[in-house]
């Protein structure tokens, strides 16, 4: 478990790589939102097959599972300071 977890700072952690993870692969999918199985890793330009469903269903699976752990994070946090009276938006 990272450090900044067990400190209570999950969220910044999470979202940086999380956001940025996934806002990198949004920003290489052609103008369509089709997504290629790799891109030249300095033009972002697609160098295979286009549509790859494999790809798109690769992203799908990062999105869900990232949104399933930020939610079971923010579970934890909520309870952890329930005890202390106060509250997490």
């Amino acid at each position: 478990m990272d450090a900044r977890v067990r400190q209570g700072s999950a969220r910044p952690v999470l979202e940086s790589q999380g956001h940025r993870a996934s806002n990198n692969c949004a920003s290489r999918a052609l103008p369509s939102g089709i997504m290629s199985e790799q891109v030249h890793p300095y033009t972002g330009e697609p160098l295979s097959v286009s549509p790859l469903t494999w790809s798109h269903a690769a992203f799908v699976s990062a999105v869900q599972h990232y949104a399933r752990r930020s939610r079971l994070i923010k579970d934890r946090l909520r309870d952890q300071v329930k005890t202390a009276g106060e509250v997490i938006v």
